[in-house]
Formats: C-alpha cells, structure tokens, sequence
C-alpha cells in the first residue's frame, strides 16, 4: 500500500508459439472474419443489482480518519454453494470500528464475546461477517442463524472442502488469529480449531494440493507485525504522502513471516517441515495457487506491498524459489512494486496462464505473460494495461470473459487509502473501478481496451476486494465489489454475450473433492481456450468455481479435463449447457440453459 517508482516495462505479445502456420493462419481469418460483428454487438453492461436482490450488508473497517495501517485494507467476499442447491451464495467479511490502534486485544475480545467498547459502531451495534443465501430471485441474510456472524477483524475468506466431506467450508483470516468454520452440512457451521490460529495479521489465503495427496494445503499471506504502541500515528507529524501527513506504513514497520500449512487430515493443519517460505518477511497481500509450467501440480504465486513478489514451485519433496529469476518478482524494470491483487489466466491463448497484479497509485498494473515453464515477461505497455492504470490505486484485478467472446477481459477494483488528501482536494478516496476488453479474438493478438463509463462502470467508491460468479444463473459471469466502510455492490452482467456458455462444475475423487487445480482445455469451432480451476483469484476473496466457457459455433468439440491426481477425463460434442463431471464417473448430469 505504499507508492513505487512510475515504471516503463518491455516485451510483447506473441500469438500461440509452436502452433503449425495453417492453424496460425486460420485463427488470424477466424478474427478477421468476427471483428466486425463484434464491433456491431452491443457492449459490456453491468447494472448495480445490490438493492434489487436483497444485499443490505454495513460494512465498516475502522476509524474513518485512517490513523493507522490496520484502517485501510478492507474485507473481502466468497462466492459458495454452501448447501450445494446449485446456486452462488455470498459469505462477506467485516472489521470492527476501532480501536484501530490495538486490532488483535480487539480481535481476541470480539471473538470471545465480549467486545471492547471501542469495536462498536457510533450506534451501539457490532460490526460482523455475514452469510447471504440464494433464493433464485435474490438473496436472504442467515449469518446468524447459519454460524457465520462473528465479529473479528477480518481480511480474506478463503473456501475449500478441507474435510473432503462434499461441503464447503470456510477460513477467515484476521488481524489476529484466523477463523475457520466446518460445514456442518445442515445448512450451519461451527467454529473449527485446525491449527491455522496465530497472533498475526493474515491476509490473503489461498487452498491447493501441493503435494497431491488428495487433500488441500494452505499458504496464508501476512502483512506487517502491526503495534500500536511503538507505530506512528497520525498527528504524531512522522509520515506522509505528497506532502500530506498520513498513516505509517508499511514501510517503516516490520513484515510479517507468511505460513505454509500441510493438511494432516484429521489432526488439522501444521507448518510443513522443512519448507521455508517468505525468508524476507514481506508485506504479503494477495496470494494464489496456479499452474504456471504445464506440469503436474500448481505454483504459489504472492504479491507482496512494496518487497519482491514470490513465486514458488514444488521440486520432489522440496521447495524451488522461482522469485528472483522467473521475472514476475519485479516490473520489467526490475524494480519492487506494491502488489495488492493477483488475477492468472491464459490471456493471450497460448495454453499456459498469465498473470495481472494489481499496484499502488502513480504506478502500473503488470501484466506479466507466461514464455512457459515458469518464465514471466513484463508486457503492461504492448497489452495496453499500463498507461491507463497509473491515476488509480488498485486493489483487485480479475480476468474474466465479461462479453462471451472467449477471450479474457480484465475488471480493477480502484480506491484510495488517504483521506487527507481528498480533503485537501489534492486526490479524491473515491475511484472508478476499471473494465479493459481484450481483443484477442477480433485482432488475432492481446491488446486491451478501456470499456466505457457506460459499461456500468460509473461507480466512484474506495473499491477493495472483487469477486465473480454466475449469481443469477443466466450463464454469464457477474461481479461483486466490496467498498471501504461502504455497502458492497453487486454488479449483474445484462451485456449480450458473444456465444453460448458450457458451465462446468467438477467433483474430484482421487483428487480432492472440489479438484482446485484441475486444467480444462475446450475446443470449439477452431478456438481452444484452457482454464484452471481455483477459487482465490482478486484481492482477499473467493469466486465462483463452476467454470463458464463460451462456445463458438453453440458446441465443445472436445473437453479434456487434467485432474490434480493425473488422470484425465475426455468428452466430445457438448452443447452449451450445465454439465457435472465427476473424476471417477466421468459427465454424470446435464442440464439445458
């Protein structure tokens, strides 16, 4: 959360390497032959659907004055199908009011019950996390109700099926020790003791197979050993920005050590023997699982606040530090940047996946594409995503195919930190959020394209966390906001999609349950696209896990499915529709839009 360099990055976009010259030359007549049509069909619309679906969450994060760090980062948002009817529901973390100088006594102390004074709000109440339900129209308030209406000061909600029981359940990381929460499996949860619980500020949580035994493991990100006692303050005249005096941090204070977590089955989680990660003790922010060699088993990828970002594959039984020498660790310039979101995907078609972080204000977002077996070059500037992000502070970056043409797009999530300066009308706290449209599909290469205001993206807010999912089920992806001490905003897709939509939803056996990890790779009509599922893509938040892939022509052609065990699963000739795959059983239900 702290500024960087303004950087000017090098390299460029490549179409697929190694492909044959006919099939090169097919896809570039392909985009020739759609450009037009595309240009002529109506552009990406997200309408503020919060009010109309029952979304009335109070979100608070602290003292409005911002005096310390703790005050700025926010709270994030899972998408889950938690009683597995079918449907996206919404679990949304919270803070507390204050006092923002002592977060863990307040942490520890809201847990407990018994809250200090200073953690409620002007108004008596006490912020906390909530559970909205879907109803199909819409959705109800069942925190309570559901167990999930703790008061804490709350940061990331990860998800996973951590018991392989078949129900998702739930970790929050805290200012404090973290919060995880077992699906009971009769629409409640319960409070779950797993060894995760520590006095440090977590942040970003990210679940996958490192050692693919079947269960999930667990790397947190932390960010600073935060003391109120020893940090400047605001009015202590010892930090500031342009001039202004604001919060300290974080540089100044210490980084805080990320936890690398094996999954022991019933005996819960501990720290894995004889991995050692984060030695510099970084300002861990986002922090993701994913597949950057096309070899059995996923990365980890953390983007770190102003400290190099770390990336680290799994070699036998050991760790390999990729992060000084794969090139995503710094900007193309070779510079640290403040990384706060982490979005991968295979932006330019080429079957490996990229990856976008989100950076501090009067900086670049970086764009770094994947030259393979873990080789990332900085292209911010030839994908066109560099220039237009330096006015913003972006939080969280997603890469999603808003428009159905079946390339990826990216949505940012922008907000200040300072207050200060926007009442000296220096900077304004609020900021739009950002949609760049890729245009892959109508110029044969990446290159990304603001969308318009009118694309719904009018909204001027602090934005932190970003999340997507298919809520209301008409098989294009919507997009959920959360906003600093603001109401989140649930932005719903009524933009007309390119081609049809597969949805997928994947049921791991050998693999675990919810198969984070697998590799899907989809050929329709000449265009082949791959997706990877995870479920911890953005800033402190979880999406939507069922995979949307729109289909040229109306049918996959194939569908081959990697699984994190090795095996594969292979279909052919499926319409757009909702299909379930099952690891052992193969495609078990489908069902029409």
């Amino acid at each position: 959360m702290s500024p960087s360099k303004n950087l000017v990055a090098r390299g460029e976009s490549l179409l697929t390497p190694g492909r044959v010259a006919l099939r090169r030359a097919g896809l570039l007549v392909l985009a020739v032959g759609i450009s037009s049509a595309i240009a002529a069909q109506e552009a990406p619309s997200l309408v503020d659907a919060t009010h109309t679906v029952g979304l009335a969450f109070r979100a608070t994060y602290g003292n409005a004055e911002r005096p310390y760090v703790t005050d700025s980062g926010g709270a994030g948002a899972a998408w889950v199908d938690y009683d597995r009817d079918g449907r996206a529901d919404l679990a949304l973390a919270n803070g507390l009011a204050g006092p923002s100088g002592k977060p863990y006594e307040a942490t520890l102390a809201a847990l407990a019950g018994t809250p200090l004074a200073e953690s409620l709000r002007s108004d008596g109440t006490l912020p906390r996390n909530e559970l909205y339900r879907a109803t199909g129209g819409g959705f109800a308030a069942v925190g309570e109700r559901a167990g999930f209406a703790d008061s804490a000061w709350a940061s990331a909600i990860a998800a996973a099926d951590i018991d392989n029981d078949g129900f998702i359940d739930l970790l929050v990381t805290t200012i404090g020790p973290n919060v995880a929460y077992r699906n009971n499996g009769d629409g409640t949860f319960s409070r779950w003791t797993l060894g995760v619980e520590d006095d440090r500020w977590g942040t970003g949580a990210t679940f996958l197979d490192w050692d693919r035994d079947g269960d999930l493991d667990l790397y947190i990100a932390n960010y600073v050993d935060f003391d109120g006692k020893s940090t400047g303050t605001l009015g202590d005249g010892v930090c500031n920005y342009l001039g202004i005096e604001v919060f300290c941090g974080p540089m100044g204070l210490t980084g805080a050590r990320d936890v690398f977590y094996e999954n022991r089955g019933g005996d819960g989680f501990a720290p894995w023997r004889g991995i050692d990660v984060d030695p510099e003790r970084g300002f861990g922010f986002a922090v993701l699982g994913f597949d950057c060699d096309n070899q059995p088993g996923q990365e980890i990828y953390v983007a770190n606040d102003s400290n190099m970002n770390l990336l680290y594959r799994r070699r036998n039984d050991t760790i390999e530090d990729l992060s000084l020498f794969s090139g995503a660790g710094f900007s193309g310039a070779g510079r640290e940047q403040a990384g706060m979101g982490i979005a991968a995907g295979d932006v330019d078609g080429d079957g490996d996946f990229d990856l976008l972080v989100s950076n501090f204000q009067h900086d670049y977002n970086t764009f770094y594409e994947n030259l393979g077996d873990c080789v990332f070059q900085d292209s911010s500037t030839e994908a066109g995503l560099a220039a237009g992000s330096f006015p913003y502070m972006a939080w969280s970056s997603l890469l999603i195919d808003i428009d159905g043409d079946t390339d990826l797009d990216a949505f940012v999530s922008n907000g200040h930190l300072y207050p200060q300066l926007a009442d000296r009308g220096l900077e304004d706290f609020g900021q739009p959020n950002k949609l760049f449209l890729n245009q892959l599909r109508e110029t044969g290469t990446i290159g990304f394209e603001e969308a318009a205001a009118t694309a719904g993206m009018e909204l001027v807010q602090s934005s932190r966390a970003a999340a997507y999912a298919d809520f209301d089920g008409d098989a294009d992806l919507d997009v959920l906001v959360t906003q600093i001490d603001a109401p989140p905003v649930l932005l719903r897709n009524e933009g007309v999609m390119r081609y049809p939509a597969l949805q997928l939803t994947l049921v791991g056996r050998t693999s675990s349950r919810d198969a984070y990890g697998a590799i899907v790779r989809i050929v329709a009509d000449g265009i082949e696209q791959r997706r990877e599922l995870r479920h911890g893509d953005g800033y402190l938040s979880g999406n939507d896990t069922r995979l949307l892939v729109h289909l040229p022509g109306g049918t996959a052609e194939l569908v081959e499915i990697r699984w994190p065990s090795g095996a594969v699963t292979t279909f052919s000739e499926v319409p757009a529709s909702r299909v379930v795959v099952d690891e052992l059983r193969g495609l078990i239900a489908r069902e029409a839009w």
